[in-house]
């Protein structure tokens, strides 16, 4: 009995325990979801559509190809597939397939090069044959091409190609099928490689005949520079004139004269070298070969003189003048000296700072004028303001011996003056009539268009607007509104293109008040000095506020109650009986010492007794002259608002 009841206890026991994991298993689950069904809420709400977004949490090390990520929103699903390292690290990013609706999905592969991807659609699992094929050469040409692809034995025909500069097409060929032209679609490296590649000989699995065509095709379209070390290329007294030269002689010219894509040309050179030489067997036609090609390499030399135009390039930028710097490079017949026309040679320009390029560019040469024109925007180039000259080369493209140039770069000084709205009358609170107007010069007087200008309250706390630009005629104006109080100032300022202020490139402009909103001078400070000559002075600092300060002695008796003498020093004999102060009539002259009637400094001097005692302070000498005295001082605006009275 006791024994039943053990097993009883312990059966419990486990199924209370399992019963238990199984609902904790299933509250972590339901966990799970909610957090899942939390997360595709947030993603809505930032980005509707964008539903759950999974991440690949750990990888597999040393892989070509895995899922690194999915979105997934509505049954369409976007997946990025990449490759890893041997520490499980993500390495790049190298696909990307689109899924919309069941068995559809549209796929783009990057190349190892990260200059080259392809694109092509995927319908029930088979692999669309049609691929898209685009190819970046340089910042604004690439190629876009249309292959035929074989996925079973990994290689493709070239049906058509359109080579771009600038977003605009300028080549366009199509190819027909011949069986002769093969070029890879695959986005990696591939040993079935037939697209022109200046740095990779041909693949070794072709026949020699192939090879042998390829490298030197490679050779002649890449100037010579291709690295070929074919024994084929070089020339002995063994070779002997074969039939029907001139005939391939002239057809692989106008292949090569013709502009088309270097997989076009090889096949049409094989198929011309098979129709007018059929019964030539394959190593008599390589050694007939070695002598045309080794004939077009050299022409390929000697293709003409190239050299700046002077006449037709604009070398000198000046900024708020140009936009441009035009570099013409002329291609002329070096027997005729007459513009080439039957050949379009490949240019290249380099600009230079100091030893960085930062401006790299390739251009055909006409067969109209035998010119290649770059015109290089200066404005796009960073970093540029404090540099006077840019070192430049030119030259064929891929080819050694280039030529030295320079590019002259003038920047703006801006000079800055007050054009209108100086000193007008206004009322706080509100704006004034007229705007501010400031005009920019460059050092010689010519205006300066789109210059920046920064509008700032200087006094007054009224409101401008912060930033404008000079028009054609180098005029900038700004709206004031008035503050409420105090003296209104604004200030204006040509900024350096990078937004920082220019040194001494600051006006100021000023309003004036009615009287009747005019506040009273105020004088901050009284101090005592001796000049140069030996003489003392007193010296106010004072600040008028809306109205500017009257400066001035007088002369003769004055009643304090009227505005004569409207700086006054103010007197009173300590042995005398009256109480009062009065003007010290006739024995004080007054100018502006420094500043503005705005803010400033008066310099009070006395008329009679004004020389400095050895070894006394200024203020010292002035109590031994005047000892008995007691004295203040006043100040009075143009609106006749006179300071209080401040004694010294």
């Amino acid at each position: 009995m006791n024994l039943t009841k053990t097993i009883l206890f312990i059966f419990i026991a486990v199924a209370t325990i399992f019963f238990a994991c199984k609902k904790n298993k299933e509250n972590i689950e339901q966990k799970a979801q909610e957090e899942d069904n939390t997360a595709a809420k947030h993603n809505n709400g930032i980005l509707p559509g964008a539903g759950n977004f999974f991440i690949s949490k750990s990888f597999l090390p040393g892989q070509a190809t895995q899922l690194i990520a999915k979105l997934a929103y509505n049954g369409d699903s976007v997946f990025y597939f990449g490759s890893s390292n041997a520490e499980a690290k993500i390495t790049r990013l190298h696909t990307v397939m689109v899924s919309k609706g069941a068995g559809k999905y549209f796929v783009t592969e990057y190349g190892d090069d990260n200059a080259s991807t392809i694109s092509y659609h995927i319908r029930n699992g088979v692999k669309d044959q049609l691929v898209a094929k685009t190819t970046l050469f340089s910042a604004t040409m690439k190629e876009i091409s249309l292959l035929n692809y074989d996925w079973v034995n990994g290689t493709s025909e070239l049906l058509a190609a359109v080579t771009y500069k600038d977003n605009i097409p300028v080549k366009t060929s199509a190819v027909k099928s011949s069986g002769s032209a093969k070029t890879s679609a695959a986005a990696t490296s591939s040993v079935n490689t037939w697209t022109k590649d200046c740095g990779t000989p041909a693949p070794e699995n072709e026949s020699d005949q192939d090879k042998f065509l390829y490298n030197s095709l490679q050779h002649i379209q890449c100037n010579g520079t291709h690295p070929i070390n074919e024994p084929w290329l070089v020339l002995d007294g063994k070779v002997k004139d074969l039939p029907k030269t001139d005939d391939i002689v002239a057809k692989f010219t106008d292949l090569k004269n013709s502009g088309e894509s270097f997989t076009s040309i090889f096949s049409k050179m094989k198929s011309a070298i098979n129709q007018l030489m059929p019964t030539m067997g394959t190593f008599d036609q390589m050694v007939w070969l070695q002598k045309l090609l080794k004939k077009f390499e050299a022409d390929n030399q000697i293709k003409g003189l190239l050299k700046l135009s002077e006449a037709n390039s604009d070398l000198v930028y000046q900024e708020g003048v140009d936009k441009y710097v035009k570099v013409v490079l002329s291609l002329t017949d070096p027997n005729t000296d007459m513009p080439h026309k039957l050949y379009s040679g490949l240019t290249t320009v380099t600009l230079k700072k100091g030893n960085t390029i930062v401006y790299d560019e390739i251009e055909y040469t006409s067969k109209v004028d035998g010119n290649a024109t770059f015109l290089i925007n200066i404005a796009d180039i960073p970093e540029l303001e404090s540099t006077s000259k840019l070192t430049g080369e030119y030259g064929f493209k891929n080819q050694p011996g280039k030529n030295t140039f320079e590019v002259s770069l003038k920047w703006i000084v801006p000079v800055i003056s007050i054009y209108s709205g100086q000193n007008q009358d206004g009322e706080y609170g509100k704006k004034i009539k007229n705007p501010l107007v400031i005009k920019i010069v460059d050092s010689e007087g010519n205006p300066v268009n789109k210059w920046p200008v920064s509008w700032s309250v200087k006094s007054g706390n009224g409101f401008i607007a912060s930033d404008t630009e000079t028009n054609a005629s180098g005029l900038a104006e700004a709206s004031w509104t008035l503050g409420g109080s105090g003296e209104q100032e604004i200030e204006a300022t040509a900024k350096s293109k990078d937004g920082s202020a220019i040194p001494n490139s600051t006006v100021g402009f000023k309003a004036v008040m009615p009287c009747s909103q005019s506040l009273a001078p105020v004088i901050n400070d009284i101090s005592f000095k001796c000049n140069a000559a030996g003489e003392y002075g007193i010296y106010v600092s004072f600040t008028s506020a809306g109205s500017d300060l009257m400066v001035g002695g007088g002369s003769g008796t004055c009643d304090l109650k009227q505005n004569c003498y409207p700086a006054r020093l103010l007197i009173r004999d300590s042995f005398g009986d009256s109480p009062d102060f009065s003007v010290a009539a006739n024995s004080y002259y007054v100018k502006l010492f420094s500043g503005t009637l705005r803010e400033g400094v008066l310099e009070f001097r006395m008329s009679y007794t004004g020389n400095c005692i050895p070894g006394k302070s200024a203020r010292e000498a002035f109590d031994y002259y005047y000892s008995r005295f007691s004295w203040k001082v006043q100040v009075m605006n143009q609106c006749n608002k006179r300071s209080a009275e401040v004694s010294f």
